[in-house]
């Protein structure tokens, strides 16, 4: 929600990579830490699928925030 408008990407490439790594954490099976859960933080040892979803406030920067994390991931 907090992408801007002065940038390409929507987001700094630091935030790019750090959403990249809480994404391939829960991929992974993982709780990364830092975050509210309202379910079991545990996922098994197959992991699960993990859905992004780039709701943002400057919406004309959204489809190339979806793109650049994908491209992290």
């Amino acid at each position: 929600m907090r992408s801007r408008d002065d940038i390409a990407t929507g987001y700094p490439p630091n935030e790019l990579d750090e959403w990249a790594r809480i994404a391939k954490g829960w991929r992974d099976g993982h709780a990364p830490e830092g975050l509210d859960y309202t379910a079991s933080k545990e996922a098994g040892s197959s992991g699960r699928d993990v859905f992004a979803y780039v709701i943002s406030g400057a919406k004309v920067r959204a489809p190339a925030a979806a793109i650049a994390l994908a491209e992290r991931v």
